[in-house]
């Protein structure tokens, strides 16, 4: 293992990760982000004439089933061409070395993965920072909106933040978590793209996570007991939590161990795969 063909590797790609033209879709989504979240949570505080808390428009949104899936999709696009493919690649893995290509990889996915979940949060604190707050507890917009307000906004602050989460923690710990859910979950499947590159199967791989997040959300609509055998239902943090009790639906610790555990299964899979796969077979691109 050669940690400076790693670093070689993973700076690489994400030089081509940053300039590429598709990295502008990302605003796209905050379209509609905007409008389902942002907006109502400005104009109930606005009604009431209360600060929000300044991580509760992300905590809104990575709770958001559909919102998550959006993301998630973009993310997907966004590394659609990654691993680089080109004629240089054979000579590229031979110089660097096989298993220094793969952690490169992996590195490389960390970072834009992480990158990729704070520009979500910047935008969206952004948008808020000026009717916001900063303090490790629940705005009263969030947590009363809905008995002080006469309705004529038609704004419903329980579908925004459920009070499975204010009920049961305090905003900075929901963000942890929520941000924490979301990021292992996108590197998941980012690594799960990366198998089926090595497989040359990953338009299936796209396909098939694309199922899962569309089954497992609605499951969670339903709130089926059977929606906890997806990764998907794993990473909302309000559908593990009871609606007004202390008591777990299903342990947000053991979703943690449990999505971090399916991520190092992959990650081995991957190491073991590298050594054995021919470099003409890497490959499975997805777009143009």
């Amino acid at each position: 293992m050669n940690i400076k063909n790693i670093i070689l590797v993973a700076k690489s790609e994400c030089k081509r990760w940053i300039i590429n033209p598709r990295l502008i879709t990302i605003f796209v989504i905050f379209i509609p982000v905007r409008e389902l979240v942002i907006v109502p949570m400005i104009l109930a505080a606005s009604e009431i004439n209360q600060p929000l808390e300044i991580f509760e428009p992300c905590i809104a949104v990575l709770n958001q089933g559909l919102l998550v899936i959006l993301f998630a999709v973009i993310y997907f696009i966004l590394i659609a061409k990654f691993p680089t493919m080109d004629g240089n690649l054979m000579l590229y893995i031979f110089r660097m070395g096989r298993k220094n290509w793969f952690i490169g990889e992996i590195v490389f996915q960390l970072c834009s993965s992480f990158l990729y979940c704070l520009i979500i949060v910047l935008v969206n604190i952004f948008q808020t920072v000026s009717v916001s707050f900063a303090a490790n507890g629940w705005s009263v917009v969030v947590t009363d909106y809905d008995k002080l307000s006469d309705g004529t906004l038609g704004i419903h602050m329980d579908s925004i933040i459920t009070p499975k989460l204010f009920f049961q923690m305090t905003p900075y710990k929901a963000f942890i978590l929520s941000f924490l859910f979301f990021w292992i979950f996108i590197m998941i499947c980012s690594m799960f793209l990366m198998l089926g590159c090595m497989y040359g199967k990953k338009l299936h791989c796209y396909i098939l996570l694309f199922i899962q997040m569309v089954v497992g959300y609605c499951l969670c609509e339903f709130a089926k007991a059977y929606m906890w055998f997806l990764p998907f239902s794993h990473i909302l943090l309000s559908m593990h939590y009871q609606d007004y009790l202390r008591e777990y639906v299903f342990p947000p610790e053991v979703s943690m161990c449990i999505l971090f555990l399916l991520l190092m299964v992959e990650l081995v899979a991957g190491y073991r795969r590298v050594n054995k796969v021919s470099i003409d077979m890497i490959g499975g691109s997805v777009l143009p």
